[in-house]
């Protein structure tokens, strides 16, 4: 299972991920592991040499983003007057540096 200090990115158990073919990001070996939770599906590439993470895209389909605006308009009281077909994340690291 994957872990740092913010917790299981993948967000499923070990028996959910799946791990799919190399790719890379930047001039990065990664290997590329993926799992879908609510509606949500989760990639990571982890770099096969450093095992960092160099990049995390989240896919939310629209019945995932739906209850997520439902749950805040509970808390906040204001409903959304529209709801996003899906909503794609992308986030890569450049330059990680570690325990300089």
């Amino acid at each position: 299972m994957l872990k740092a200090n913010w917790g299981n990115q993948l967000g499923g158990s070990v028996a959910d991920e799946k791990q799919l073919a190399n790719e890379k990001v930047g001039d990065i070996n990664c290997y590329v592991f993926e799992t879908e939770l609510k509606g949500v599906t989760t990639r990571l590439w982890i770099g096969k040499e450093d095992f960092l993470i160099h990049q995390v895209r989240e896919v939310s389909n629209t019945e995932a983003v739906k209850a997520a605006l439902d749950h805040a308009a509970k808390i906040t009281g204001v409903q959304p007057k529209n709801v996003p077909q899906g909503i794609t994340s992308t986030e890569t690291h450049y330059n990680i540096v570690v325990n300089k």
